[in-house]
């Protein structure tokens, strides 16, 4: 993957979330059977939603703690740095790989990844 343009964004502080789903709650059965309870994610609860922001080319992320978001990407990701966060994001590539971290902490949060093959 070549080098595309460098993101950098406003960095914001992130919270880690609080899991709904209680252990002790229903859980999906191995073996058969299924028993899924109503907060298991699924593709009603996951994946990009709402107002997306198009663009389109290979991207390189430079900039430790940098947050992309909102994004429907024709393209790959390249994150070098560390700490990143991509959210709510729709990437559609011919990419084998649609984000590749080199840097450590990276997070996807609510992604949708389509092929362009």
């Amino acid at each position: 993957m070549s080098k595309g343009p460098t993101v950098t964004c406003t960095l914001t502080t992130i919270r880690p979330s609080t899991p709904t789903h209680d252990a002790g709650s229903s859980t999906p059965t191995p073996g058969g059977g299924s028993s899924t309870p109503a907060d298991y994610p699924n593709e009603t609860s996951t994946g990009a939603k709402g107002m997306l922001t198009p663009r389109s080319g290979d991207f390189s992320v430079n900039v430790d703690g940098t947050i992309l978001e909102d994004i429907d990407l024709k393209g790959a990701i390249r994150v070098y740095a560390n700490n990143v966060t991509i959210r709510n994001a729709k990437i559609t590539t011919g990419s084998y790989w649609p984000i590749l971290f080199d840097g450590t902490g990276g997070v996807v949060e609510d992604a949708t990844r389509s092929s362009a093959r």
